[in-house]
């Protein structure tokens, strides 16, 4: 599950550039807002849409601790406990654990902390796209023209800060949208949640692609 986020070009490279500036200030403050948090928990409906079929909705959540982080929901599970990643499929009853690297988490599932970082990498233009009363939209569009996503838009609320909604925009017309219900921030969680525990899940057939 590749989730990351990002942005689009305006016509007018004056608009652009006096754009970019209030963007990034505006990602600035939410990025202090996520990374000034010892943990983050964060409570949403993942709703994927393909092409010519109905929308599907899993009700949602990740937790993350510094580099260690828990995604749940009713088809897949990932645990990431900054060493290891188990991908968990709870209907055949199958985990597969790969090494964690850093540079390739976001093939297994990006959160809003690291979405929100992904600004300052140098990999994405990002702009304003719309303002509204009591929100806004920013949209990212990778520079590689080979990424599987065509463009990001996060939906933040102007007076408090928070995002409320991120869409992820696929090149084959896929759709897939995070609706945000609930954000809980400096919870006390055991490291013991970071990482697939096999005892309850009996029979559990393991796949382990760890090169050591």
């Amino acid at each position: 599950m590749r989730l990351i986020f990002i942005i689009t070009l305006l016509s007018s490279s004056l608009l652009l550039s006096a754009q970019d500036k209030k963007a990034k200030k505006i990602l600035d403050k939410l990025s202090e807002s996520y990374t000034s948090s010892k943990s983050i928990e964060v409570i949403f409906d993942l709703i994927i849409l393909y092409p010519d079929e109905e929308p599907t909705t899993y009700s949602s959540s990740v937790i993350q601790k510094g580099k260690k982080f828990v995604f749940r929901n009713s088809e897949h599970e990932y645990y990431g406990n900054g060493e290891d990643i188990w991908i968990y499929i709870p209907s055949k009853n199958e985990v597969q654990i790969n090494d964690f690297e850093e540079d390739e988490a976001e093939d297994y599932f990006i959160t809003p902390l690291d979405l929100l970082n992904q600004y300052k990498s140098g990999k994405y233009e990002y702009s304003i796209a719309e303002e509204r009363k009591n929100d806004l939209d920013l949209e990212f569009k990778p520079f590689d023209e080979f990424a599987d996503y065509s463009k990001f838009r996060i939906t933040v609320l102007s007076k408090t800060n928070e995002i409320t909604s991120i869409v992820a925009f696929g090149k084959d017309g896929s759709r897939l949208t995070l609706n945000i219900t609930n954000v809980l921030k400096d919870k006390i969680y055991d490291d013991k949640i970071f990482k697939f525990d096999k005892s309850k899940n009996p029979g559990v057939r393991i796949e382990d692609l760890r090169l050591d």
